[in-house]
């Protein structure tokens, strides 16, 4: 059961998923006689809760809108609304790092003449809002559009950032056409003032992106210089010390250095994968008629301080107006990465990917997805990083000139095994004086039948260890009073088993999912003995909940 080589584990934890078909666009629905369309906003987004049920949140009707699936995104229901009503733009779901909560953001006018970024989160126990919505934002004119929401962020240990822009009249102290990030930290209460990201970090659309690795949040951005230039930007936040963890890169256009004419075009997303490597996809090429427009990635491996770029796509009509959103990062199970899009050459009827694992493209060609429909697809956003799928997963909307579908677009079926299962990420892992954490995850999207691989990385070297499997997920215990500080339980505890680790720092624990999983998710989490890295000597996993 012990694997010998860390290559061997790598390969295992961090091995890619390929796309087996071509995928289906389930439209989202309420339920009734007809599909729901959205009104007054784009960029929608989905979460996975620990249950395995997904979750959108939009504007309809006058309302901010949750739906709920509990097959895949195959039927939904409407499970609540919020308080705030009217111009609502753009809105964002994010699962906790709990076995409850949601955490949604939104911007709306609320019949008065501001524009306010608020803030709530919703119990899916009792799928009721807690309390009333947080104004996090406050801006000064509506007519200005001075205040646009642009992403929310959940860290493992349950901090909450989120980020907005300004641009047109803004409120004294603030600057025009810059972003701000609201930081509230785990265990705080309350969200803090607005920290400045960048000058010149503003604009339209989806022009900033966010994604936790631990406790440090990583964003991508641009800015604008020299007026019509525009660069592909990154920087850090962390959430712990609520600082920034260095200052502004930046990885492509003119202030790169010089090794780019390329300027970033409207959008950018930001995802990571098991092991915590980042990608940024982006628009480029300008703003000239007669410049390239081009689709491309960025990546980089811990510290992220070296980043390399990569050609995604040439889609020469996609200058300056590129569609603000007409790709997006989708995130499947370990190192594997899609970059899915559509072209302004093809009306965005189409929509593709581009597999990457480890930076680096798996296949010299683009995969199409979906081909040869009336729909433009003009709007994208895939699964959060803390969420895997065996296929790409990815929310995409139609450019209808009035009231937007928005669909599901759903890549989890296996030629062999069929649609596989999803997994979900609880909590944090610690390491007291340790460099990283132990990693927990599987060789395998889970699915009945089918042989599944419990893994462990990154942890000391021969030693012993402890694997915990549980089914529910009660109160967080917090394991500071036996000496771990900073380390936590997240799950019950109905069956331990002992292991050692190899000489790399792995381990693996061999198995099929049996039929009667389908009733109740399995939640592994494991504790590593490491003398020396605290006073109790043990350090953690965080939790994994596996959906066969």
């Amino acid at each position: 059961m012990r694997i010998t080589t860390a290559a061997v584990l790598a390969a295992s934890l961090l091995a890619p998923t390929t796309i087996a078909q071509a995928p289906a666009l389930h439209m989202i629905s309420d339920g009734a006689t007809a599909p729901v369309r959205m009104e007054g906003q784009f960029m929608s987004r989905v979460a996975m809760d620990l249950g395995g049920n997904l979750w959108a949140f939009f504007f309809k009707s006058g309302r901010n809108r949750l739906f709920k699936s509990t097959d895949d995104g195959l039927t939904w229901t409407q499970a609540a609304l919020t308080q705030t009503k009217q111009d609502t733009y753009f809105s964002a779901v994010k699962a906790g790092p709990d076995c409850r909560f949601l955490h949604c953001a939104w911007n709306s006018a609320n019949t008065q003449p501001f524009w306010y970024t608020y803030y709530q989160r919703f119990d899916t126990v009792t799928e009721k809002w807690e309390g009333s919505p947080t104004v996090v934002a406050t801006g000064v004119m509506r007519g200005t559009e001075n205040w646009k929401f642009q992403d929310l962020e959940v860290t493992p240990k349950g901090g909450v950032v989120i980020v907005a822009h300004t641009f047109g009249t803004v409120a004294a102290g603030l600057q025009r056409w810059a972003a701000y990030v609201y930081p509230k930290p785990a265990g705080v209460s309350s969200f803090g003032v607005p920290i400045l990201v960048h000058p010149n970090s503003g604009g339209s659309g989806r022009d900033i992106d966010m994604v936790s690795v631990g406790e440090t949040v990583h964003m991508a951005f641009r800015t604008i210089t020299k007026g019509a230039n525009t660069n592909l930007a990154y920087r850090a936040l962390d959430m712990e010390a609520v600082s920034w963890v260095d200052t502004v890169r930046w990885l492509d256009g003119p202030m790169a250095g010089g090794t780019s004419t390329d300027t970033m075009t409207f959008g950018c997303s930001i995802s990571a994968d098991d092991a915590g490597n980042l990608y940024i996809a982006y628009g480029s090429g300008g703003i000239s008629p007669a410049m390239t427009g081009k689709i491309k990635a960025a990546y980089a491996s811990a510290p992220y301080t070296a980043w390399a770029t990569s050609l995604v796509a040439d889609d020469p009509p996609m200058t300056g107006g590129v569609r603000r959103g007409n790709f997006t990062l989708a995130k499947t199970t370990g190192a594997s990465m899609h970059v899915v899009y559509s072209k302004e050459s093809e009306g965005y009827n189409n929509i593709y990917s581009r597999e990457m694992a480890n930076g680096a493209f798996t296949s010299t060609t683009e995969r199409t997805l979906i081909t040869s429909t009336t729909r433009k697809f003009a709007n994208m956003w895939g699964m959060s990083a803390h969420e895997s799928r065996t296929g790409l997963m990815a929310v995409v909307q139609d450019d209808a000139t009035t009231g937007r579908a928005l669909l599901l677009l759903d890549a989890t079926v296996d030629p062999i095994w069929g649609r596989g299962g999803q997994v979900r990420y609880i909590g944090h892992g610690c390491q007291g004086s340790l460099g990283v954490a132990p990693r927990i995850g599987v060789s395998v999207p889970p699915t009945v039948g089918r042989k599944l691989d419990i893994l462990i990385a990154d942890a000391p070297a021969t030693t012993n260890g402890l694997l915990a499997l549980g089914v529910t997920c009660p109160p967080v215990f917090d394991l500071t009073a036996i000496g771990a500080p900073g380390c936590a339980l997240f799950q019950d505890t109905l069956i331990i088993l002992g292991y050692m680790t190899d000489a790399s720092g792995g381990f693996k624990l061999s198995g099929a999912i049996p039929g009667t999983a389908k009733a109740v998710a399995l939640k592994f989490q494991s504790g590593v003995i490491a003398p020396g890295a605290n006073v109790a000597g043990i350090v953690f996993t965080r939790s994994m909940s596996i959906h066969p």
